[in-house]
């Protein structure tokens, strides 16, 4: 966020949201909503009453079947914006929701991840109001987790192992609307579908140990089983997505702490990984930031 931002917000935003309407082609309103999304997830005040009057246009967007495509925008937005929106976006939960929900598809990754992203930010933030809606937005993002994929063979298994170590080194570090996959594949492999596929999983994953994490007692049904499990399982979360599991147990330490799950245990399993040399630095950062984290929370009670 900027320690300067513009002074004159309401001018700047009033100016980008007169260049298009309803009859606008989706790529000129989805690049209206990364330029809005962008200003105002920079600045450190609340804009409720602005960005209140930008929502009439946003719901004809939602309701209107030909802006399908627009839905993963949409999602970004409101989860960008919730820090400086909340009581707009807590407003708001109840058509919100259920768009996230019915954007939930092993058919089309894009919308599952932009839907995962959102409620992440969204529990967040809003943790008491979003709690009721826990029960809606579970079932899918395990569906998500529990998903295998398509069965290989140990050589494909191989492959694809490189696949998420390019994946983990390039696409972490840029925003998900700015990834562009090409969809080369070798022996049967669609590098496209495979990288999607593991980057929305990997994204349910973070974002059900965050429910963990800021609604504890609520998620206590869920908490070892399947979330825990899938990140600890032989060819889990810490074996397919290990930056993304140190960071998703991170997050939900606290909560594990509440329901007396003790997770430093791991660290057994993690911190010999640190003096392997086949370890990447992304790897070790997130290794030792979860260590920090862990002690911070279970230092009282480990031994």
């Amino acid at each position: 966020r900027s320690d300067n931002p513009p002074t004159d917000i309401e001018s700047i935003f009033k100016g980008l949201t007169e260049m298009i309407s309803i009859e606008s082609s989706n790529d000129q309103i989805e690049s209206l909503l990364s330029c809005i999304t962008s200003l105002f997830s920079r600045i450190s005040t609340t804009e409720e009453e602005i960005l209140s009057t930008f929502l009439p246009f946003i719901n004809q967007i939602i309701d209107s079947p030909s802006r399908f495509d627009l839905h993963p925008a949409v999602l970004d937005f409101f989860g960008r914006i919730v820090t400086i929106a909340p009581l707009t976006i807590k407003n708001e939960l109840s058509t919100l929701v259920p768009l996230a929900v019915d954007s939930f598809s092993m058919e089309n990754f894009e919308l599952s991840i932009a839907a995962s992203n959102c409620l992440r930010s969204v529990s967040k933030t809003l943790p008491l109001s979003f709690s009721p809606y826990l029960e809606q937005v579970i079932p899918p993002l395990i569906a998500i987790l529990q998903e295998s994929g398509a069965d290989q063979d140990p050589e494909q298994e191989q492959e694809n192992e490189s696949i998420e170590k390019v994946d983990n080194e390039g696409i972490e570090k840029v925003e998900s609307d700015e990834i562009e996959i090409s969809n080369n594949g070798f022996n049967g492999v669609d590098f496209d579908a495979d990288l999607m596929f593991a980057k929305a999983q990997r994204e349910a994953m973070l974002t059900l140990a965050t429910f963990v994490g800021f609604m504890p007692t609520e998620m206590a049904e869920y908490a070892q089983s399947p979330i825990l499990d899938f990140i600890l399982g032989e060819k889990g979360g810490l074996h397919r997505y290990l930056v993304h599991a140190c960071e998703s147990l991170a997050y939900a330490s606290e909560g594990y702490k509440v329901l007396g799950v003790g997770i430093y245990e791991v660290l057994g399993r993690l911190l010999p990984l640190l003096f392997e040399s086949k370890t990447a630095k992304d790897e070790v950062f997130s290794i030792l930031m979860l260590a920090s984290e862990i002690v911070a929370v279970f230092g009282d009670v480990m031994s």
